[in-house]
């Protein structure tokens, strides 16, 4: 029996900062990245993203028997605040 890693993003994030980084919870998986359906290749393989703009980020993690697993979640992404 083999059993899957599940893959999630760091939960209840909600709301970043741009720039801010945005993690997936397995060391072991490789990762692919989409925004709002669109892939996100630069950070194929990577466990974690750079937040560039509101939206759904979703990850979908490959573990090494090739299973999959897929999460997502609507992520605003705030910017940066300004110092006067």
């Amino acid at each position: 029996t083999v059993n899957a890693e599940q893959v999630s993003l760091s939960s209840g994030l909600g709301s970043v900062c741009l720039g801010d980084t945005i993690k997936s919870n397995s060391d072991s998986l490789l990762c692919k990245w989409s925004l709002n359906g669109t892939p996100m290749p630069a950070y194929d393989n990577k466990q974690y993203i750079i937040a560039s703009a509101t939206g759904t980020y979703s990850v979908v993690g490959t573990s090494k028997h090739g299973c999959q697993s897929t999460d997502s979640e609507t992520i605003t992404v705030n910017a940066l605040p300004v110092v006067d």
